[in-house]
């Protein structure tokens, strides 16, 4: 029944540029296998919930569908002496799974109990076990990896949390350096603003060498068909399998991995420049260079971010952050000229281009104020803000070039 109803408003929440999110209780998931009642009428009460929740939704936001218990215990009646309620919740929430955009729409429902069905061990999936496995889930939307972590904690998983390209560079460094790295990524197909394709070639150059799981939902057959472990690029990246959202069962997220972490995971040799793919850095054609004099403290920067970035090049690095302040002095002053002039499209690509070299780079805080900037631009948050947010990024983006002032030029 779930998987009905969220086939459906899935694809209506696609076509809104939003995303269908399930949170399903773990002890309504379990309980459930012999529930019986008019699933027909459930099912036609949700898609009405649904739709009203959609109407709400902004762009690159959620509906948001949570199922548990019911408050207090149903009545027993003579058709159905035992029996449970039900709670069914639907909302629309911000853009990337924040605060609530519109009114919670609910009722709940009592369903007669059969014979309990044995559900498989919680930990094991046909005798394998994904206790204490590291994995890494890449997802802007906080709603989704909310319902990643509560359907991973009972099956032993330790999951780690990015929201973007530049988070999942970042856990990667960390995690590397602590010599315990991830066994496994979870990426979103969909993620902005790199989108799935940008992350996972970012991944390859990084240290992470674990296979990647794509998460796809309705509508995203496009970056299914690149990245699937079937094409030449899925394999090369590392993808070696594909997960379907929204996620509903447990169980199906324990198979889905225990799938990915035995199929064998051949990637190609990082100095091999004849890669089939275009990395957005030219790693893969430089050279070995010879070690250089260390990079001094840069302000704004996370170097291990960006030195994973480059494959810890410390050449090439210190290049690229050299070009990147020669090439973002006064790009702030560009994006207010081109809002000003009528133009959202170049400065919301102008805001894009400095969140994205920013993360890539490592310096976080430019990231993450730019994006915001981006996101006004985009029509994605109130324009009231852009005053603001250009203040913000351009006395971030000051702070971070005058600290590259010390690297001299190329």
């Amino acid at each position: 029944m779930i998987d009905r109803v969220a086939a459906g408003l899935g694809r209506q929440a696609l076509s809104r540029d939003a995303e269908l999110v399930v949170d399903l209780q773990a002890s309504v998931e379990q309980g459930t296998r012999s529930l019986s009642g008019d699933l027909d009428q459930l099912v036609d009460r949700l898609q009405a919930l649904g739709h009203a929740a959609l109407a709400e939704a902004p762009g690159r936001g959620s509906v948001l569908l949570t199922i548990r218990e019911g408050s207090k215990a149903p009545p027993p009646t003579l058709a159905m002496p035992r029996s449970r309620l039900l709670h069914f919740n639907m909302q629309a929430t911000g853009a990337a799974g924040g605060e609530p955009a519109g009114a919670p729409y609910f009722f709940e429902q009592v369903f007669a109990a059969g014979a309990p069905v044995p559900a498989p061990p919680s930990r094991e999936v046909a005798g394998a076990s994904l206790q204490s496995r590291r994995v890494l889930a890449v997802d802007d939307n906080q709603d989704a990896l909310r319902v990643l972590l509560q359907l991973g904690r009972p099956l032993g998983l330790e999951v780690a949390c990015a929201h973007d390209a530049g988070g999942a560079l970042r856990a990667v460094s960390m995690a590397h350096q602590s010599a315990h790295g991830f066994d496994l990524v979870l990426l979103d197909a969909r993620l902005p603003p790199h989108d799935a394709l940008a992350c996972a070639r970012r991944l390859r150059e990084s240290p992470c060498v674990a296979p990647i799981l794509l998460m796809a939902g309705p509508g995203d057959d496009e970056a299914v068909s690149l990245l699937s472990p079937d094409q030449a690029l899925g394999r090369e990246l590392g993808v070696v399998g594909v997960l379907r959202k929204p996620l509903v069962d447990g169980q199906a997220l324990a198979r889905a991995c225990l799938a990915a972490l035995r199929r064998p995971l051949r990637l190609p040799p990082r100095a091999d420049p004849a890669s089939a793919f275009s990395l957005p850095l030219p790693t893969m054609t430089i050279p070995a260079a010879k070690a250089s004099a260390p990079l001094p403290a840069l302000p704004g920067i996370d170097t291990a971010i960006g030195r994973a970035s480059t494959m810890n090049n410390d050449k090439l690095y210190r290049r690229l952050l050299i070009k990147f302040r020669d090439a973002q002095q006064g790009a702030t002053a560009q994006v207010a000229q081109a809002w000003e002039a009528g133009d959202s499209v170049l400065a919301r690509r102008l805001a894009h281009d400095l969140a994205s070299v920013s993360g890539t780079l490592g310096a976080m805080r430019l990231h993450d104020v730019a994006r915001r900037l981006e996101a006004i631009c985009a029509g994605e948050a109130d324009a009231a803000g852009l005053p603001e947010s250009l203040a913000l990024t351009g006395d971030e983006l000051a702070r971070v070039l005058d600290g590259l002032q010390v690297l001299g030029t190329e």
